[in-house]
């Protein structure tokens, strides 16, 4: 995987990683990579892994995740993107995980998660009933994968043997 990744052309590794609190209530984060692959001609989108996060501050999440790149043999020079939610240790100008990499990658633009914007649009915008209940669909098979080992571990299986 970090052969393809290292291989992709300059300006085409983005990062994505977003921070949540588990049922263990550990925060956790949740580490992506998207490159374009030059062998099969195509957007590839990695998922990495989970860290834990004992601290989320912008400098601690940074350097979690870059070290984290660092283990996956990436190179970090390569990355010209990243994408984030909007909250303030992610996404802060000064302090925020987007300028700290920044400082060390200046050409990784910041953009905000898309999923996140469309999700926040949706759940406060609609006023559609269908719409708002599968939003809740969604939501509650979402939180049966998160607040039960047993299938997480069933998806996660699933996704290892997907190959």
């Amino acid at each position: 995987m970090a052969l393809n990744i290292n291989t992709a052309t300059y300006n085409e590794l983005i990062t994505i990683h977003d921070e949540a609190t588990d049922c263990s209530t550990k925060e956790q984060i949740a580490l992506c990579v998207r490159y374009f692959n030059r062998q099969q001609g195509e957007v590839c989108e990695e998922f990495l892994g989970y860290r834990e996060a004992s601290i989320t501050t912008g400098q601690a999440l940074a350097e979690t995740f870059l070290e984290a790149l660092g283990e996956y043999g990436i190179n970090i020079n390569q990355m010209r993107g990243q994408g984030y939610d909007g909250a303030t240790n992610m996404a802060g100008v000064h302090r925020g995980v987007q300028a700290r990499i920044r400082e060390r990658v200046p050409l990784a633009l910041y953009t905000h998660c898309i999923a996140h914007s469309l999700n926040l649009s949706i759940v406060h915008s609609c006023k559609e009933t269908i719409v708002r209940n599968m939003m809740d669909t969604v939501q509650t098979v979402a939180f049966a994968f998160d607040y039960s080992a047993k299938r997480l571990m069933n998806f996660e299986e699933c996704l290892v043997n997907d190959d």
